[in-house]
């Protein structure tokens, strides 16, 4: 935990931490990037493992609605 946030550069990671119910903070540029920003929680290293790992269990609709919403921001911003 980083002073109870944790930032990502990763679109991926980011739709599972929304749906995973991470409270979104914000988003910065860098470049045509997006850093997406959350307030961290015990959970959210388990959830990015379990995402790499293939053993994210989440709402696939949710998750591909949160990715589409974090895309517009990135590129809105």
């Amino acid at each position: 935990m980083n002073n109870g946030s944790f930032s990502t550069g990763d679109i991926y990671v980011a739709a599972l931490l929304k749906t995973a119910g991470l409270n979104f903070i914000g988003i910065t540029k860098n470049g045509p990037r997006g850093i997406f920003k959350f307030e961290d929680s015990p959970e959210r290293e388990k959830l990015i493992l379990d995402f790499y790992n293939g053993r994210a269990m989440q709402n696939v609709k949710a998750y591909v609605d949160h990715w589409m919403n974090f895309k517009k921001l990135v590129e809105n911003s």
